[in-house]
């Protein structure tokens, strides 16, 4: 706020609040002061901005803050030297934004809250009657005139600031103007307060903001391994040929060799041989076995790394959903909504900002079919809703259990919704394990692919309707669920 602009505030509100009654102090957050003053029957809010781009000073309508709130020792201070005394009177410097609100308690003594309402430097003092300061409310800002408590209040050399502009160039009075607000006091309210909600939850965004990108980097990273080991498919055949031609060529091959030119067995043109590498410290029998080795690795590798790039790629598919959705939300409930599907509590990723350790929590059960493809069980209503309607693909397969509430299942199909019938024993007996029917030796599990699903009308989280279906009559296979339910992954990261 302008000088000017405190100064008419000021001429506005100081004959509803002058000889007020100060009833409570509140400090909602390290940058705001609310004081409670009563007077004629009727409670004033007066509220003290000292953030960036917050600076200001008005009466709201209301406490806000969270109750139940800990009072910080700023806070404590006032409240023990203020509680109960009267607003005796309050001053501004002459073309300056500092006001001093003068206190009277009923014993008489006297004390000043000192308020600097400066854009860069905002601050606030707690001053005995000779000037003596007992508690500063930003230290660190207060430090540069060495205004520190137990040291006498020294106040900043004189502005500078004469710039009077007409009523029409002031944004908060056109702002009353065109909204037809009942006083000044109205527009500075609404100005800051909507102001100070817009920063909010930007702020809440960032956090989350900064939370998916972290997991995304993570994912990518996770994706660009699983594609160089896939990439490695060409190998494959490679080093189990090499390992049948030395097989075949035993008697060739001596202790110390480092390298063998054997008759390719594979290649079409019988002439042609093939350079094989070997270890000289290993015997021929070791080399053979390395080889074998080798082959039966990559094999694994390969069969993991892809089945889980579907996992990875669906992971980012989801991510990058939930960030679309973020830089367009505008409103708090939905901002909350977001971090409640990203997994990340606003609470705890304030406080542990500073380390990065925001969590992201998935929304589904993860399992491996005995075929190696991904299996997502929904973790409850609102993570059924998200994996059916953001996470799974139109080719995935779905499944429930048939009549009775349970979670989403959805079967991950990589080739044209084509799965094998192990993959859909296995996701089926999941739907039977997460269903109140889990106790149940048969049951009956319908199952579509997920395009054919649709949201009902209801606002009913978890609820979803199938326009085709096929029922599996399922008869429990203990060891097939002991083995899924061997291999779930907790992934909490």
């Amino acid at each position: 706020m302008k000088h000017f602009q405190l100064k008419r505030l000021l001429g506005e509100i100081t004959p509803k609040i002058r000889n007020a009654r100060l009833q409570k102090i509140y400090q909602p957050d390290e940058s705001r002061l609310q004081l409670v003053l009563y007077s004629a029957r009727r409670k004033h809010f007066l509220t003290i901005r000292t953030a960036p781009g917050l600076v200001s000073c008005y009466l709201a309508l209301e406490r806000t803050g969270e109750r139940g709130e800990a009072a910080g020792d700023y806070c404590m201070k006032l409240r023990s030297r203020l509680q109960s005394a009267a607003l005796e009177a309050i001053e501004q410097v002459e073309n300056d934004r500092i006001i001093h609100f003068c206190f009277v308690a009923k014993s008489g003594e006297k004390s000043s809250l000192v308020a600097e309402l400066f854009s860069t430097a905002a601050n606030c003092f707690l001053l005995d009657q000779t000037g003596r300061i007992l508690a500063v409310m930003n230290p660190a800002a207060a430090r540069g005139r060495d205004n520190l408590p137990g040291g006498q209040y020294t106040a900043p050399a004189p502005s500078a600031e004469v710039t009077r502009l007409k009523t029409e160039e002031d944004p908060l009075a056109r702002l009353m103007a065109e909204k037809g607000l009942e006083d000044y006091n109205a527009a500075v309210r609404e100005h800051y307060e909507q102001l100070a909600a817009r920063k909010r939850l930007d702020g809440e965004k960032g956090i989350i903001r900064r939370a998916l990108s972290r997991e995304r980097k993570r994912l990518e990273r996770l994706r660009s391994t699983h594609e160089q080991t896939v990439s490695q498919a060409g190998n494959l055949d490679w080093y189990r040929e090499s390992a049948e031609i030395l097989s075949a060529n035993f008697r060739s091959l001596k202790k110390g060799q480092n390298m063998i030119h054997l008759p390719d067995l594979f290649a079409q043109d019988q002439a042609v041989n093939r350079d094989i590498p070997l270890e000289p410290a290993l015997s021929p029998q070791e080399n053979i076995e390395r080889y074998y080795k080798k082959y039966k690795k990559l094999k694994s590798g390969i069969k993991y790394a892809r089945a889980h790039l579907v996992e990875v790629r669906c992971e980012l598919d989801r991510l990058e959903n939930l960030m679309v959705r973020l830089e367009g939300a505008s409103g708090e409930e939905e901002i909350s909504k977001i971090a409640g599907k990203a997994g990340v509590s606003l609470d705890s990723a304030r406080s542990s900002a500073g380390s990065g350790k925001v969590r992201i929590r998935l929304p589904y059960r993860r399992f491996r079919a005995a075929d190696g493809s991904l299996i997502m069980v929904g973790k409850g209503p609102k993570d059924n809703d998200e994996l059916t309607f953001h996470i799974a693909r139109g080719n995935d397969l779905w499944l429930h259990i048939s009549g009775a509430a349970g979670a989403h299942v959805v079967l991950s199909c990589q080739r044209e919704g084509m799965f094998s019938g192990e993959a859909l024993l296995d996701a089926a007996h999941l739907a039977l394990f997460y269903s109140s029917l889990k106790d149940e030796k048969t049951a009956d599990v319908d199952y579509t692919h997920r395009k054919y699903i649709s949201r009902p009308k209801s606002d009913t989280p978890g609820k979803a309707v199938m326009s085709s279906r096929k029922t599996l009559h399922l008869r429990v296979d203990m060891k097939r669920l002991e083995r899924l339910l061997g291999r779930e992954k907790t992934h909490t990261v």
